[in-house]
């Protein structure tokens, strides 16, 4: 894993709109204060340093993911 991904370019080969994942990285986003992404135009980085935090990162972009009012029954992150 290089650790980085053109979202736009991944949504345009597989037949969809570039802006079509613009709200999980909007989500991803909020997580470069932590240090954990970087989010430019829709091109997503994760720093080698955060590398052992890249589900938090991941969960942005899953689809099947509970509602937060949902109970959680696994661990977010360790």
């Amino acid at each position: 894993c290089d650790l980085e991904a053109d979202v736009g370019a991944i949504c345009e080969a597989l037949g969809h709109a570039p802006c079509t994942l613009d709200q999980a990285l909007i989500a991803a986003a909020s997580l470069a204060e932590y240090g954990l992404c970087e989010v430019e135009d829709r091109v997503l980085r994760v720093p080698d340093e955060a590398r052992m935090l890249i589900r938090n990162v991941a969960r942005c972009f899953d689809a099947y993911l509970p509602d937060s009012d949902a109970v959680v029954r696994h661990a977010i992150a360790v």
